[in-house]
């Protein structure tokens, strides 16, 4: 045995010896995956072509799998792509895709038909000569994925347009056409949220820390001055609230045929051209949409009315603390919706709207009471909405009534037993 090697053994055992343990150096955490995504839209399909394209040395990323409406996601090309249809599956209108991503990577391409109706003659995703306007799932379906563990893919993604075409998006832009996605927190990350291509116009600003972009084709009557004036008065207040605001916030609008009412996507919203900043029941679409973006809370079991009901109520917060409505307006609104609210049965259903939406608020505004009442006013409903942001699992009623008990330093029980039913 050489002398190098008899050093190495003694010193081993001495360690041993004095009751150390000798440890292998640790590993390296993973490289992370790169993906990169191209979304190339053809307005004259009224399609994209997308390409998922995956960087990788040592297979950290295995396969990608996910459920798709094949008539609107088709022509699937990749090494290692297996497609299901939903006749093979004997289920109808979902097929599936199962991706063996190649070690070294590789790429996987697909077309995606933008125009998606709600309803019989309007749209919530839109592609026309001029413009394009459409989330992040109408051109990836949501994906699972088999990963080595520890590895995380982190996602960047580049549009290809038509010559005299811009974009906006809510992710990170490093480039005209190119964005970084951003998403602290995710495993896997996948261009989610609004986005609008084509012949627009752009308002963007800071407000309290968050950078914000209000955008629509160009033509469209959507007042983007005057939805930056109204954010401009409460996104403050609602900042106040949060631990943690959102760093940018895209608003996206368009006039008919595009659906006429608002919906919220992670860190952009969008709202018909034509909806009012604060309608005549009081309330204000604008803000609604807001608070679904801020608190990022999807709804679990029996959480509908809170997820909805949170939104709505916060509504009026918003534009009573910030001076844009008096309380008098404001007291009047909430009488307005108890009134609307005592037709509604019960709080307990699968998609909260109107009279339940209405009856959250007045439940949600004596829940707030009670708890500044036992806390001596150390507490509040802000405190709980405060949690629901940080909390990455759904909202279900039983979620709610743990963040309510430890806000209030108690269960509610009696409160819950009495008024939710």
């Amino acid at each position: 045995m050489k002398r190098g090697r008899l050093r190495f053994v003694w010193v081993v055992f001495a360690l041993i010896g004095a009751g150390l343990s000798v440890r292998a150096p640790a590993e390296p955490p993973p490289e992370p995956v790169k993906i990169a995504y191209e979304i190339r839209v053809v307005p004259t399909e009224r399609s994209a072509h997308v390409t998922m394209e995956v960087v990788q040395q040592r297979g950290g990323l295995e396969r990608v799998h996910f459920d798709f409406d094949p008539t609107r996601f088709s022509a699937f090309e990749g090494p290692g792509v297996e497609v299901t249809t939903a006749a093979e599956r004997d289920e109808a209108g979902v097929a599936n895709l199962d991706w063996a991503v190649p070690k070294q990577g590789g790429s996987l391409r697909f077309v995606a038909l933008l125009d998606t109706l709600r309803g019989q003659a309007a749209y919530d995703a839109r592609c026309t000569r001029s413009w394009a306007l459409f989330r992040g799932s109408d051109v990836l379906p949501p994906i699972r994925t088999s990963r080595r563990s520890g590895v995380r893919a982190e996602g960047s993604v580049r549009f290809r347009l038509p010559s005299d075409w811009r974009v906006v998006t809510p992710f990170v832009r490093k480039g005209a056409m190119r964005f970084d996605l951003d998403q602290p927190g995710r495993g896997v990350e996948t261009p989610r949220g609004w986005m609008l291509a084509g012949e627009i116009d752009v308002v963007s600003e800071p407000i309290a820390g968050v950078q914000v972009a209000v955008a629509a084709p160009q033509q469209h009557d959507a007042r983007p001055q005057d939805r930056v004036a109204l954010l401009r008065w409460a996104l403050p207040e609602l900042v106040k609230i949060l631990d943690r605001p959102p760093e940018r916030l895209l608003v996206v609008s368009a006039e008919d045929p595009m659906w006429r009412g608002g919906l919220s996507g992670p860190g952009s919203l969008y709202l018909h051209a034509e909806r009012p900043l604060i309608d005549d029941d009081g309330t204000s679409p604008l803000l609604h949409e807001l608070m679904h973006v801020a608190m990022r809370a999807s709804s679990g079991p029996k959480g509908d009315w809170i997820v909805e009901g949170l939104a709505e109520y916060y509504s009026i917060e918003l534009l009573a603390r910030s001076g844009t409505i008096s309380p008098e307006r404001a007291e009047a609104t909430r009488a307005a919706l108890a009134k609307r609210g005592a037709t509604a049965e019960t709080l307990l259903v699968p998609h909260a709207k109107g009279a339940v939406t209405a009856r959250a608020v007045t439940t949600l505004a004596t829940l707030d009471r009670r708890i500044r009442k036992v806390t001596e006013g150390r507490a509040s409903l802000d405190d709980v909405v405060r949690a629901v942001a940080s909390d990455p699992e759904r909202l279900s009623l039983d979620r709610f009534r743990e963040h309510v008990a430890q806000v209030a330093g108690q269960p509610l029980d009696a409160f819950f037993d009495s008024q939710v039913d």
